[in-house]
């Protein structure tokens, strides 16, 4: 099975193409150095400047377009072109380019992720928090999710049944029927992120 290539534009996916396929697609200007180009059977995407020979190369001695020359001849000499400063160099932990047509792709976890310069700490992620609140007692929470048992505000009755939610900022209200006073009550848990 020939190689399959999908490209994302302005939030389109567009694809499969072929190596060939997609090659000139970049050639012709439809695909963008800041696309999303990936291959099938891989999850996560790269930008497609990442891509090698993807885009075509200039040739050697050539001339950028903003650097030419007039074509109308003046009479003042013009000044030399400025030339641009040297691109800065690439992290050492920066990520290896893919090579179209052959089967390396940078391991997933680096893929859309920004280097850290070495020796740096990730910044830590922070954790929700659940409060319970009216007519609620929270067995468990992770940080992320949080188990509640209700409870009657009127007889005290606490449900056997664990509730399991994901803690979300605010209140989050909802109805609990007591079976021994048989009525509803209102239920509260406070989420802070």
């Amino acid at each position: 099975m020939a190689d399959q290539w999908f490209y994302g534009h302005d939030d389109v996916r567009l694809g499969p193409f072929s190596s060939r396929e997609l090659r000139d697609l970049a050639t012709a200007g439809k695909i963008r150095p800041t696309d999303n180009v990936w291959k099938a059977g891989v999850e996560k995407s790269v930008v497609a400047e990442k891509v090698k020979n993807l885009f075509p190369s200039p040739p050697d001695g050539a001339v950028p377009h903003e650097v030419e020359a007039p074509s109308t001849p003046s009479e003042e000499p013009a000044a030399p072109p400025e030339e641009p400063p040297p691109p800065a160099p690439a992290p050492s932990s920066a990520i290896d380019p893919v090579e179209l047509g052959g089967n390396e792709l940078p391991p997933l976890g680096h893929v859309g992720k920004i280097p850290m310069a070495p020796g740096a700490q990730p910044a830590p992620t922070r954790k929700a928090r659940a409060v319970a609140g009216r007519g609620a007692v929270i067995v468990s929470q992770d940080g992320h999710a949080v188990q509640f048992r209700k409870k009657c505000i009127s007889c005290g009755f606490v449900d056997a049944s664990k509730n399991r939610m994901i803690i979300r900022n605010g209140t989050t209200r909802f109805s609990y029927y007591c079976p021994k006073c048989r009525r509803l009550h209102p239920v509260e848990i406070m989420g802070h992120l």
